[in-house]
């Protein structure tokens, strides 16, 4: 069928015909535009969420001339298939005992003495559990009840740890010195926070040192000490 013959049924103009399917060819060219960047980002960051996302890659695409709104990159991710999934929590004893057996049997003599920190969930708290801690001759950091400000410090750097940086299980202690060091780096240099208005704790830090700064003390940065 002709292309005027295909106006004419669907009651549109070819001149009008031409201008959408140009508008459509930008579209999707500032679409790849955007993709690009959010893929730039993903490399180091691979499970930071949407907005994050946007805060960080909003510079590079203005200086593309290219705008892009919250919900345009939220619409475009999951067309794509690239939003975040939610990770499934599991609190089976069971298997929270075959992950500590496990770390314990790879770390060897250097888990002896170490700390291990958790929430009181049933799991943990199971005196099965608790047995299997002080046979591998762990110290037990729990907290008194469900709340976990009572360690927000430790509480933030396992949530952190285990949501968005460890994807793959670390063959030896040495791969886990690594990757929890690459973390730490992405957790105060490049991961913005939105309780920091989009900034990341060292630029908030650096500012609480700066004599033009608000604050004379800075957000607490997670040392790596393993």
């Amino acid at each position: 069928m002709s292309t005027q013959r295909s106006c004419q049924l669907y009651g549109v103009s070819r001149q009008g015909l031409y201008q959408r399917r140009q508008r459509q060819a930008r579209q999707a060219v500032r679409a790849e535009q955007v993709l690009e960047q959010v893929h730039t980002v993903r490399i180091k960051l691979p499970r930071l969420g949407t907005r994050k996302v946007l805060h960080k890659i909003t510079p590079l695409l203005r200086v593309q001339g290219v705008a892009c709104g919250r919900n345009a990159l939220f619409t475009l991710l999951r067309q794509r298939g690239l939003l975040v999934p939610k990770k499934r929590s599991y609190t089976k004893t069971t298997g929270c005992l075959a992950a500590l057996d496990r770390a314990v049997r790879e770390a060897g003599r250097a888990a002896t003495g170490c700390i291990h920190h958790s929430d009181r969930g049933s799991q943990y708290a199971s005196d099965a559990y608790q047995a299997a801690l002080k046979k591998a001759k762990l110290r037990c950091s729990m907290t008194d009840g469900y709340d976990c400000y009572q360690n927000a410090l430790a509480e933030r750097v396992n949530g952190i740890l285990k949501d968005e940086f460890l994807f793959v299980l670390p063959d030896d202690l040495a791969q886990v010195r690594l990757l929890v060091d690459q973390a730490v780096h992405l957790y105060n240099e490049e991961r913005p926070y939105l309780s920091l208005n989009y900034l990341t704790p060292n630029q908030v830090h650096q500012q609480g040192k700066s004599p033009a700064g608000k604050s004379e003390q800075g957000p607490c940065l997670i040392p790596v000490n393993i």
